[in-house]
């Protein structure tokens, strides 16, 4: 695997019955330890930060909506795959290897963000995305090391594209 990191790769918007969703493809390369601690049956929690903000040229972008989408990944003792689920929505899938549970979680598609009738004023709007390992779900004996750790510290930048409505 590469180095610990997340990747956004691409982002863009799809509209659809008023609803403003979003579909984002990213890397996700694991270090050593979070692979370990997943492989020895401890959850790993990730989360999709999503933000509307309003694009202004002298001053700090507004933020407009806040979002957060949480997924768990943790390995099935039994049956040895590895489940990835989506705590908001509660949907979930089962892979075969940490690769392609990795692969899937870095495939974000029609993800329900916000009803457009919530924005009044529509004009200048970005959309920014942010995926990171939740540390502070870790069990609270790991979580001081982790906190210290590099390896733990994984992270995107904040993506962001035009909102176009």
């Amino acid at each position: 695997m590469a180095d610990p990191d997340i990747k956004i790769l691409s982002g863009e918007s799809q509209f659809s019955n008023n609803i403003l969703s979003i579909n984002a493809d990213a890397e996700v390369d694991l270090a050593k330890d979070p692979i370990e601690a997943l492989e020895s049956g401890v959850p790993l929690f990730f989360d999709l930060h999503i933000e509307i903000l309003r694009n202004r040229k002298y001053m700090w972008d507004r933020d407009l909506f806040k979002t957060k989408y949480t997924y768990s990944l943790q390995r099935h003792t039994l049956s040895k795959k590895y489940v990835l689920k989506n705590l908001i929505t509660d949907t979930q899938r089962a892979h075969d290897s940490i690769t392609a549970a990795l692969q899937n979680l870095g495939q974000v598609r029609k993800l329900a963000v916000i009803d457009l009738e919530e924005i009044t004023n529509r004009k200048n709007l970005v959309i920014a995305i942010q995926l990171e390992l939740k540390i502070s779900a870790l069990p609270a004996p790991m979580m001081p090391l982790a906190y210290v750790s590099p390896q733990w510290h994984i992270s995107s930048q904040k993506y962001k594209w035009e909102l176009d409505l």
